[in-house]
């Protein structure tokens, strides 16, 4: 196997790699394995959409068995590395069918590349708004790679739903990857929507809010525990003493 890698990775050197276009029509693990490998440098980006196909069809897993795993991987690295728009169409598709299958839907996540943004915020939007994803943390930091301008609206009329469209777990989601995201602008909402974590949460929450210009933060926090809403005061009171502000703890 390696031996044969080797010589087809000199080969791909001299950009010779049409033996790549015989992946249509192989089901041969170890050929497929290579394919996958030496697309992640070279070779014609089609033959990337080629591999996408074979790889993510139910069929070709029966078929394969043994080492499936680790040519997914390998697949999903290099649609990762050098996929067209096209092959990261495919891999939102296989990210969407692959929810509930934990091994592979934790290796997909951290594998979506930034470029891939137009596919891949709606869907993670719709995997947010799913009461029952059970990989929470590992979705914020997803959301966290790409840029918030492409999805900060959209996680605001979360927190601001009030006709029940949203369930608490899922506004409390939204406050957790607006609050990691640590923008200036966001710092009313955040305060405002504290009351979204349990006593224990806001607690450590705090060392969100200390990442905020000072003077801004301790604006802000004044003029809502002069607000009437005894939610928003109580839980500002419970996160401030683990701010370490003294304006706040003396």
């Amino acid at each position: 196997f390696e031996r044969r890698k080797k010589l087809l990775l000199h080969a791909c050197e001299v950009n010779c790699s049409l033996f790549l276009s015989g992946l249509k029509g192989t089901d041969n693990p170890a050929s497929i394995m290579i394919a996958a490998e030496l697309l992640k440098q070279y070779g014609s980006r089609h033959y990337i959409d080629i591999l996408a196909d074979k790889v993510f069809n139910p069929d070709f897993r029966e078929r394969v068995h043994e080492h499936y795993f680790e040519i997914y991987e390998e697949t999903v690295e290099c649609i990762s590395l050098r996929g067209s728009d096209i092959a990261l169409e495919k891999l939102n598709a296989e990210m969407l069918r692959r929810i509930t299958d934990e091994s592979y839907f934790t290796l997909i996540l951290p594998n979506l590349p930034v470029r891939g943004e137009f596919f891949f915020i709606p869907s993670l939007l719709k995997i947010l708004k799913d009461d029952n994803f059970s990989q929470p943390a590992l979705l914020r930091e997803t959301f966290e790679r790409f840029p918030a301008s492409q999805f900060i609206e959209e996680l605001m009329e979360i927190l601001k739903d009030t006709d029940g469209r949203f369930s608490p777990s899922v506004k409390k989601e939204a406050f957790r990857i607006i609050g990691e995201l640590k923008m200036p602008c966001c710092l009313q909402i955040i305060l405002e929507n504290l009351k979204l974590l349990e006593n224990n949460e806001q607690k450590e929450f705090a060392y969100i809010l200390k990442s905020f210009d000072e003077k801004a933060f301790i604006d802000r926090t004044s003029g809502l525990l002069k607000t009437c809403d005894s939610e928003v005061k109580a839980s500002i009171i419970s996160a401030l003493p683990a701010t370490g502000l003294k304006q706040f703890t003396n």
